[in-house]
């Protein structure tokens, strides 16, 4: 009888649904721009795929070459975990970068550095149009964000971004979608089923309460966070 107990199970997990796989019409070759720009104080690397479109970006402790660096190697190296290959990488002459040249040239990646006083419009074009998101998020919350939500604030602004189809786009499919290879599909009835959010005021602090709610499951199946965010 322990035998047979020991080799059963309870439940049987769910199966993970199939992904429908989008086809490839962009080009493995693409090129990538990259700069450093800065929110309140907080240093990002930023960088952009063409023609794939797809905008990559990460938080930065320092504009060391060593952390610049690192963020330089994990652009390439999401690429590379699609199959995409990064022929070249346009910089506006960002010192941390051109100290990677030497090991980027071993790597067979050339180096595009513009000239005095010139920028590398792809990117900068990207990071006005970040940085106009980040606003409209931050004058629509009725408090301060703290240093932890501005960065989570950038990435997923990006991250939206890179979920809508471009203007050059042909096929009007997204970057996002081009990338992974996998057709989005999301129900806006089931988020708002799901998700609540809620502003409580406070006489002394901005405050904010955070609900998430799963009323399929039971009632009594809410967590609740209430964060204290002040000015930084």
């Amino acid at each position: 009888m322990a035998e047979v107990r020991g080799k059963t199970s309870k439940m049987t997990p769910t199966a993970a649904s199939a992904s429908c796989m989008a086809p490839r019409v962009t080009q493995v070759q693409q090129s990538l721009s990259v700069d450093i720009f800065f929110i309140k104080g907080l240093a990002f690397l930023i960088g952009k795929l063409c023609p794939l479109q797809l905008g990559l970006v990460l938080y930065l402790k320092d504009r060391t070459t060593e952390c610049v660096s690192k963020g330089l190697r994990s652009f390439l190296r999401t690429a590379a975990s699609r199959s995409f290959d990064c022929k070249e990488i346009k910089t506006d002459g960002e010192g941390a970068v051109a100290a990677m040249v030497p090991e980027l040239h071993e790597l067979g990646i050339p180096v595009v550095t513009s000239g005095p006083g010139q920028h590398v419009p792809v990117v900068e074009r990207f990071i006005r149009t970040v940085k106009q998101r980040v606003r409209c998020h931050e004058y629509g919350l009725p408090f301060v964000m703290c240093r932890v939500l501005l960065i989570y604030c950038v990435l997923f602004c990006v991250r939206c971004i890179n979920l809508q189809p471009s203007s050059t786009s042909i096929d009007r499919t997204s970057p996002t979608e081009q990338f992974s290879g996998i057709k989005l599909d999301a129900s806006v009835t089931t988020l708002k089923q799901r998700c609540q959010t809620q502003t409580t005021p406070w006489p002394h602090a901005r405050m904010a309460v955070w609900h998430y709610c799963q009323p399929e499951i039971s009632p009594e199946a809410c967590t609740c966070g209430l964060f204290e965010l002040r000015k930084w």
